[in-house]
């Protein structure tokens, strides 16, 4: 918890592993004082966490969505369900949510499209929640730009590089 009245909170799997709070060069900066949670998945995510914070950032699903080919409307409306508890047990902080980024894997895409279509849904009936748009990430041919993919492991379908996450 924090006391800061600007305090956020990132609650996140592996590709938000880079972002830092606190000064200096490759952080938010001092004036947006904060936490960042490692949560790979849905299951994972503690809603009770987020008490205190101003601004709580959730960015997790598609290792849900990927392992063993999980059902894509139960880990969507999971994740509803944290997201509305948040809500409620955070009443005065502003909740924003991740969707899925895209990925270089045509499969995974599709499962992230119907996982997105069912968060953008819970979204836009609920004016707590605010959502990135990551449109601008995905290519041609509808998969993640390789401008945006790690030059290390061009082979990896879902995180990004360092021009992705700046």
């Amino acid at each position: 918890m924090s006391s800061s009245t600007n305090a956020t909170l990132i609650i996140g799997d592996s590709n938000t592993r880079f972002l830092r709070f606190g000064a200096g060069k490759g952080t938010f900066g001092h004036k947006l004082p904060g936490k960042r949670l490692e949560c790979f998945t849905i299951d994972q995510l503690d809603p009770t966490l987020c008490v205190g914070y101003k601004n709580v950032v959730v960015h997790c699903g598609v290792n849900n969505i990927k392992r063993g080919g999980g059902d894509v409307k139960h880990w969507a409306n999971e994740l509803t369900k944290k997201l509305k508890n948040i809500c409620e047990i955070c009443p005065y902080s502003k909740v924003i949510v991740s969707p899925i980024l895209p990925t270089r894997s045509s499969w995974l895409n599709e499962r992230a499209i119907e996982f997105n279509s069912i968060l953008f849904g819970y979204c836009n009936t609920n004016a707590r929640i605010g959502h990135f748009d990551f449109d601008s990430f995905v290519d041609e041919e509808g998969l993640l730009n390789q401008q945006f993919c790690r030059y290390k492991k061009p082979d990896d379908p879902i995180h990004l590089g360092s021009s992705g996450i700046f």
